[in-house]
């Protein structure tokens, strides 16, 4: 969702969320495992550029030693739970 106009670069946005879903079977197909057995890890990575900012911005959840989205050993530990469906 964006609060703001989507690519208009004349006005100033005041912000943005995203929201993603995998199904299990795509996490799974290759042999991982799904639930608390799991070894999964994770990186939010941004890469922002704007009229507004004098340099680019790369910010990360978590956050790196160094500016390198490739440090895979850095990346969080993502638990993932099977939902319980009434």
């Amino acid at each position: 969702m964006v609060k703001g106009t989507l690519n208009d670069w004349k006005d100033k946005d005041k912000g943005w969320t995203a929201e993603m879903a995998v199904p299990i079977a795509d996490l799974t197909r290759f042999g991982d495992v799904f639930g608390g057995e799991s070894k999964w890890r994770i990186l939010i990575s941004r890469y922002n550029y704007s009229r507004y900012l004098s340099n680019v911005e790369l910010t990360s959840l978590p956050c790196l030693s160094k500016t390198d989205f490739h440090l895979i050993e850095e990346y969080a530990v993502l638990i993932l739970r099977q939902p319980k469906y009434k």
